[in-house]
């Protein structure tokens, strides 16, 4: 759908799974020799589907699959209630008869519903709550409260259904989570939408698993509470089925589980099941929506198996392979910064994966009515036989250094190297929190307020919807020496570890700013997006003496007197943290780099002052993926050499570093797509073999393998 506005739900991990139903046999779909004629309620995630395609699909597998929709960019299911309630004047269901007199009150979309032949319904919840009463909705007042909920709102549209065609069919399209943590929580601040190139990285490193898995709260501000989830879409499925006993007895209630087949697939990719696809975060085109071909045809297939009731083997899947069949009837498929991207290509090997996986999903799941052995347990033994490994999760709380170390990246570069780890992040670039991380931080969970709003940095910390997939480890900025800091580095660690006995801290050292790069940037009246010009910036550079600055006598941060000092000053705080507590010594791999290159280890290179961007910041590049390498190291306690650092050597696949102060960052605004030309990171410093070895074999020595 053109012009999206993409809702990214909060992520948090899940808590214990809804109870199953007990609906005793399953009832097979009702005989469909005339075809399906089916009417979505939904979305853009409708549109991800590619329902373009869904009539040809249905041919090759011999079905007439006839389809309309009502959706509108971000809709929600009020709002497709309210067009036959309030906006055609239908009023409450059973005050009305259809006929063709009310038919021409309604606005298009509602119209092709009221008049069409329709034999079943989907209906696509998305980001509300099951009961949301208020008299204001999305800015518009009502001179009474009303339900905004999805319960509300889909009961409604089921029995207007019920009313047309006393026989209809109902199926609940259960979606999927948004990838929050790698675009709003970090990325997002730039305040630009990224390319393909450079979610790349962040779809190979997203958990989706602990997106879906978190436990829904009804307490929680409406974007927060955790729709888009398993437990969520459970409980809205137990409440319409309460609602509708005679409708689920007779097996005409039903879901399409595509986010429980999403959790399947993804454990089998993780697993190296898949050919090629390394997770289901591969599936997305931006931070929630269906690429072309694999992700599309899983939903399209998925719908196939539910709707008829049938496999999907025997569909042509070769359809969804060809973009140029995209966005001919539905939003702007050839866009790759929109619904469809680039295609994710379907061979004959994911094909097989693909349905097998749906087939055992839709058998396994209490939802779907298509076995009788359909269980909540029988799921959840499924998904447990699959053996997919569990990441380490590492929540890290940090600044512009820790930027620096694409964090957002680290589970795509070690699962290169054959270690599993999920990277939630919340990396502040304002200029004012540079100096004192732990201490500013500990002042946010202390009052409960932050600038930008508390509960995603409070849910990350206390994880009050999680039961599973939750956090080992936290990483704080580490290195300023001084009581305050290191009580406040105290403070967090026993905030996280008291939940977490078996948890560790990692502490992040910096390295010493250049000399002269913030005043220069001050003297040439730059944003703080600007990039000095670049023959200023390299005499700065070539004058460096990192040596001096990281020897320097002074205890502060991004010296070695200041990392010693902070450690000490934990040690003696409290033994143990002390024991829990891992360092990422950054500044002094940056010191053991210096030293080699000064001796001549790489040609043309003669010192670390070539690593920096700005005056923290550092290159895109091979500075950048040392960082890297080096938490790899010290979170797996395993040897770099085998990390490929490919994707570190693509400048384009960066995105933005620094946010345009003109733009107010938050959750689900609108974003500006980025160009070829609209790159914001310095020059590039690229990775030869020779300059990989070099800090593979220094990040060796610092770590201790």
């Amino acid at each position: 759908m053109k012009n999206t506005v993409i809702v990214l739900t909060s992520m948090l991990a899940a808590g214990s799974l809804s109870a199953a139903p007990a609906g005793g046999a399953a009832v097979p779909p009702a005989p469909q020799a005339d075809g399906v004629r089916v009417y979505y309620f939904g979305n853009s995630l409708t549109g991800s589907t590619a329902p373009e395609l869904h009539t040809a699909l249905g041919k090759s597998a011999g079905k007439e699959w006839i389809w309309d929709l009502m959706a509108v960019a971000g809709g929600q299911l009020w709002q497709y209630r309210d067009q036959f309630e309030l906006d055609a004047k239908l009023g409450p269901v059973g005050a009305f008869t259809l006929d063709a007199e009310l038919a021409k009150k309604a606005p298009y979309a509602a119209q092709k519903f009221l008049t069409g032949d329709w034999n079943a319904i989907v209906l696509q919840p998305f980001g509300t709550k099951l009961k949301l009463v208020q008299n204001e909705m999305w800015g518009k007042t009502y001179d009474h409260e009303r339900d905004f909920g999805d319960l509300a709102a889909a009961r409604y549209l089921i029995d207007l259904a019920l009313k047309k065609n006393p026989r209809m069919r109902v199926f609940v399209y259960q979606d999927w989570p948004g990838m929050s943590l790698g675009v709003d929580a970090a990325l997002g601040k730039t305040g630009k939408e990224l390319n393909h190139a450079q979610m790349e990285p962040i779809r190979r490193s997203f958990d989706y698993a602990r997106s879906w898995f978190r436990r829904y709260n009804e307490s929680e501000p409406n974007w927060d509470c955790g729709a888009a989830t398993h437990s969520y879409e459970w409980l809205l499925m137990d409440k319409l089925i309460e609602a509708y006993p005679e409708l689920w007895k007779d097996g005409r209630l039903r879901m399409i589980p595509v986010g429980d087949i999403y959790h399947a697939l993804d454990r089998k990719m993780r697993a190296g099941a898949v050919p090629g696809v390394l997770n289901i975060g591969e599936y997305y085109t931006d931070g929630l929506h269906n690429r072309a071909g694999m992700a599309a045809y899983t939903c399209s297939a998925a719908f196939y198996t539910m709707l008829f009731g049938e496999k999907p083997h025997g569909l042509d899947y070769s359809l969804y392979n060809n973009l140029d069949a995209y966005g001919k009837d539905w939003g702007n498929g050839k866009d790759e910064h929109n619904d469809s991207g680039l295609v994710l290509e379907i061979t004959p090997e994911r094909a097989a994966v693909i349905h097998d996986t749906i087939w055992d999903v839709a058998n396994a799941h209490p939802y779907t009515r298509i076995s009788d052995s359909g269980s909540r347990e029988a799921l959840e033994a499924y998904d447990a036989a699959i053996p997919a490994p569990e990441p380490q999760r590492i929540l890290e709380y940090g600044y512009k250094p820790c930027w620096s170390a694409m964090p957002a990246w680290q589970p795509a570069l070690d699962r290169t190297a054959g270690k599993h780890s999920a990277w939630a992040h919340a990396c502040e670039t304002a200029d004012w929190i540079q100096q004192g991380g732990c201490e500013w931080l500990a002042g946010v969970f202390r009052e409960k307020k932050h600038p930008y709003g508390f509960p995603p940095y409070h849910a990350e910390m206390e994880e009050p919807n999680h039961e599973t997939h939750r956090h080992q480890g936290l990483c704080l900025p580490s290195g300023n020496p001084t009581d305050a800091e290191v009580g406040a580095f105290v403070y967090l660690a026993k905030h996280f570890l008291e939940k977490r006995p078996d948890g560790f801290v990692l502490g992040y050292f910096p390295w010493p700013a250049l000399s002269g790069a913030a005043a220069l940037k001050k003297e040439l009246k730059l944003e703080p997006w600007q990039i000095v010009p670049e023959d200023r910036m390299a005499s700065l550079r070539a004058g460096f003496d990192y040596a001096a600055a990281w020897n320097a006598p002074e205890a502060a941060a991004g010296t070695a007197a200041g990392a010693e000092a902070f450690v000490a000053k934990l040690r003696a705080a409290d033994a143990d943290i002390a024991r829990r507590f891992r360092p990422i010594p950054a500044g002094a791999l940056l010191a053991a780099l210096d030293a080699k290159l000064k001796a001549g280890a790489l040609p043309g290179v003669g010192g670390v002052g070539e690593f920096y961007k700005d005056d923290v910041l550092l290159r895109t590049g091979l500075p950048r993926y040392a960082l890297a390498a080096l938490r790899f190291a010290v979170v797996h306690k395993a040897d770099p050499k085998g990390l490929d650092a490919s994707f570190f050597n693509e400048p384009k696949t960066y995105p933005p570093d620094a946010m345009d102060p003109a733009r107010k960052r938050g959750r689900g605004r609108a974003y500006v797509v980025v160009r070829d030309d609209d790159y914001d990171n310095g020059p590039h410093f690229p990775i030869t073999p020779a300059g990989k070895k070099l800090v593979d074999d220094t990040v060796r020595e610092i770590a201790g393998w």
